[in-house]
């Protein structure tokens, strides 16, 4: 750890001699060697055959600060010079001088000699002028460099010790160290103040503290499907509900499925003329069987259009009727014989058409009603018009298969409401005619309030 501070002074070691050999001499380890000396300790003699203290086989050697038992294949090799503080016997006082090692020898009767260099790492040595050797603490031995694997720091008997670089992080934030910068660093960690509660937000201030908020403040909040209609409660809960309802089987049945692409309700219709129950609208036909059949409006209460010559039928449709070979009618009955006389006549709209009694009328034929009309056309303005498939265009519902006529086109259902339209030029869908979510970003029908837009979900608001 980079920076470490020094010890008190209080462990201020001050060394005017060497200690004695009778064991280990500062950091050394004589091991087992024969010293000389009282101060200066020398191996008497060096190069010999050891043991260490941990029972290692060595040689002795001689270190600038006394006799060392090297372990065998230890290949540190001490310097051929030294400094010591030598008391000068003319002034009295201390003055530091290097000596080669060989040079030691001379000094062993100069009982107030000492080495500068106690070979301890959490010292700071100088020789002193009046106390000779001093030995001050320094945590600067300890110190790797290194910010973010702890302080290191020398202890009282010259080992070092570690601690953390950075202290405890609080509450819900994370610690870690920055080595680049030298500093650590707390970050809040959303995560841990999660409450589980789906209709809260939950977040960790940079105090450390949890604090939640409302998942939405209004149904812009709530997340877009196109399948689902989503609001926000009272609560400030997010609720959604499938946008497309199954339905029992019937002229028209819902099947539950909805379209990713467009949100849009899968149906399925049954075919006209389809028997149903007008009571429930179903295909599926009770123990007294149907009294309907599928008509554009839905379950139509009429035996007429079954396939079967039932009582009080003239004909069914898709017979003929005797003696002109004219087709039944659409009320099974069979067209009058006025209806061929070339005169409009009786009930008839047009000429030898239109009624309850005769022919339906063709395009462009007057007519009165709808029902006047042949299949697949409609009376508009007293004109049978033809009724147009979804996406073909339109100035009014009446003229489309559907009834809606939604954007200028025949649309396949009733496309209303904020943010959809019909047209793809305005939905970006495939075709014209498919009810779909306006294009993000724009307000076709102004729903929004500026400058808020469509989200491309049928929704104001961010996508």
């Amino acid at each position: 750890m980079k920076r470490g501070g020094n010890m008190p002074r209080a462990f201020l070691v001050i060394a005017a001699s060497f200690v004695m050999a009778t064991g280990v001499f500062g950091q050394l380890d004589p091991g087992n060697c024969d010293l000389a000396g009282s101060t200066l300790q020398f191996c008497d003699p060096a190069g010999v055959a050891c043991t260490t203290s941990a029972g290692k086989p060595g040689t002795c050697t001689q270190r600038p600060n006394g006799c060392q038992c090297v372990p065998t294949g230890n290949s540190d090799r001490p310097p051929s010079r030294v400094d010591i503080c030598h008391l000068a016997e003319n002034s009295g006082k201390y003055v530091p001088i290097t000596v080669s090692i060989k040079a030691l020898a001379a000094h062993r009767g100069h009982h107030d000699d000492c080495l500068v260099d106690d070979g301890n790492r959490c010292t700071s040595d100088r020789c002193h002028r009046i106390l000779g050797c001093v030995h001050e603490p320094d945590n600067s031995g300890c110190d790797d460099g290194i910010f973010c694997n702890g302080i290191e720091t020398c202890t009282p008997t010259g080992a070092c010790m570690t601690v953390s670089s950075c202290p405890p992080v609080a509450g819900c934030l994370v610690g870690s160290c920055d080595e680049e910068h030298d500093r650590c660093v707390s970050t809040p960690d959303h995560a841990q103040c999660d409450d589980e509660d789906d209709c809260t937000i939950d977040r960790c201030d940079d105090d450390g503290d949890c604090f939640s908020e409302p998942s939405c403040r209004s149904d812009e909040d709530c997340a877009a499907d196109p399948c689902l209609v989503a609001s926000c409660n009272d609560d400030g809960c997010c609720e959604a509900v499938d946008r497309c309802p199954q339905t029992p089987p019937g002229c028209v049945t819902m099947t539950g499925e909805c379209s990713e692409d467009t949100g849009e309700c899968v149906e399925e219709e049954a075919p006209f003329g389809t028997r149903c129950d007008t009571a429930t609208g179903s295909t599926l036909c009770g123990e007294n069987g149907c009294d309907g059949t599928c008509q554009p409006d839905g379950c139509i209460q009429t035996l007429c259009g079954n396939g079967v010559d039932d009582p009080d039928e003239e004909c069914e449709i898709g017979q003929t009727c005797l003696p002109a070979n004219q087709p039944c009618n659409p009320n099974c009955t069979c067209p009058l014989a006025t209806c061929f006389d070339g005169v409009q006549n009786g009930s008839e709209s047009a000429v030898d058409c239109g009624g309850p009694d005769c022919p339906c009328c063709d395009f462009g034929r007057h007519c009165n009603a709808t029902g006047d009309c042949c299949a697949g056309v409609s009376c508009v303005n007293d004109i049978c018009n033809p009724q147009l498939p979804v996406g073909s265009g339109c100035a009014t519902a009446l003229f489309c298969a559907t009834g809606f006529c939604v954007d200028g086109f025949c649309c396949d259902r009733e496309c209303f409401g904020t943010c959809i339209a019909c047209s793809r030029a305005l939905t970006g869908l495939a075709t014209d005619g498919l009810c779909g979510p306006a294009t993000l970003g724009t307000d076709p029908h102004n729903d929004c309030v500026e400058p808020v837009t469509c989200n491309g979900a049928g929704a104001c608001g961010a996508p």
